[in-house]
């Protein structure tokens, strides 16, 4: 039996963004952590074919941002929220949630921590990976507003502790992802009075988004809904989208298209049966100001208020642990008998006053 223990530190990290008009500041979302558990090598399966598969834009529409990902098997859900970039002098670098950030009505640049850049002007949008940390800059001197389209696991969609100080425009209802490196494409389109499009079927729900005027959508698979500017729902199966009213309207679409496989020389490897291993998290606490780019774990004491953690396999949900499955021995959390795979481990719940969590070396 091979057995890996890792042991983690967890510590907070603070800080605001507000959206204009919308009173409200928006912290960005958590990141879980994804590790490793490396096995034996066993014999390989080869990466599936991708499907061919028309783009998912229709007629006049564009796919304004695409970006590929693994999709944890577990139940996730759509969001989308409102936020800033702040002023050079005040924007954080802070971790990202998976899916797409689309600009509002001023210009905003984005930064990677390996300073990579991207300017977004109103309408614009790019792909973000999970976990990706980035420093999201307004104008000088004035916040500047943008839209987050979000795939979260479930319990993330509306906690404060994802949210942060987020304006939460919608949450839809959970869902299954379907397993894999998935495809992921944002679609835009411009509507004319009365002007009718369709947008196609993608392997789960599709978050619409509308970001002017009025439409009245037609799902084939659920009841007709009338979405205003500022709204969003999920739906299924193709949709047939009207603009109605006197005025254009504009609407953005979140599509979890094909999966998309890693390469021909890129194989899963099976781990040997019977093979398990454990991992091990220490928590501690911070004090107030302390930032990831600042971090020092000297100043951190053990936690002894219990963060809420869980853990989970990426590609299945089988393996699924909360600390009632956790030993304890003084502070450190550790679950056993792990079969080998990538997990997710996530803090749900910390201390009062505590509003962010991060992993030393994993950023």
């Amino acid at each position: 039996m091979i057995r890996v223990a890792r042991r983690r530190s967890v510590g907070p990290d603070t800080g605001t963004q507000r959206r204009c008009p919308l009173p409200v500041t928006s912290l960005p979302p958590v990141a879980a952590l994804i590790v490793a558990l490396v096995a034996a090598l066993a014999p390989a399966a080869a990466a599936r074919p991708i499907a061919q598969a028309d783009s998912p834009a229709v007629g006049h529409a564009q796919v304004i941002a695409q970006g590929v990902a693994p999709l944890p098997a577990v139940p996730v859900a759509w969001r989308v929220i409102a936020a800033d970039a702040r002023p050079p002098g005040e924007a954080p670098v802070a971790e990202r949630s998976l899916g797409f950030l689309v600009a509002d009505v001023a210009p905003l640049v984005v930064t990677a921590e390996d300073g990579r850049q991207a300017r977004l002007a109103p309408e614009e949008a790019l792909f973000v990976a999970q976990g990706e940390r980035q420093r999201r800059t307004g104008l000088p001197g004035q916040p500047v507003g943008y839209f987050g389209l979000e795939l979260v696991v479930a319990p993330d969609a509306t906690a404060d502790y994802s949210l942060g100080d987020a304006a939460l425009l919608y949450a839809s209802d959970p869902f299954t992802a379907p397993p894999g490196r998935r495809d992921l494409d944002l679609v835009a389109d411009a509507l004319a009075p009365s002007e009718t499009t369709r947008l196609r079927d993608g392997d789960a729900p599709t978050l619409l988004f509308v970001t002017e005027g009025t439409l009245r959508v037609e799902p084939a698979d659920g009841p007709r809904l009338t979405l205003v500017s500022g709204e969003a729902h999920t739906v299924t199966g193709p949709v047939e989208i009207t603009a109605t009213g006197r005025a254009p309207a504009r609407f953005v679409a979140a599509i979890v298209g094909p999966e998309v496989p890693t390469g021909v020389a890129d194989v899963v490897a099976l781990p040997p049966p019977g093979t398990t291993g454990a991992i091990s998290v220490t928590p501690y606490v911070c004090p107030e100001g302390m930032r990831p780019e600042r971090f020092d774990p000297t100043g951190c004491d053990p936690d002894r208020t219990g963060i809420a953690l869980q853990a989970f396999v990426l590609g299945s949900g089988e393996n699924r642990r909360t600390l009632v499955d956790a030993t304890r021995a003084g502070g450190t959390f550790t679950w056993e008998g792990l079969p080998f795979g990538d997990y997710v481990v996530q803090a749900t719940e910390l201390p009062p006053g505590y509003d962010r969590y991060l992993v030393p070396g994993q950023s």
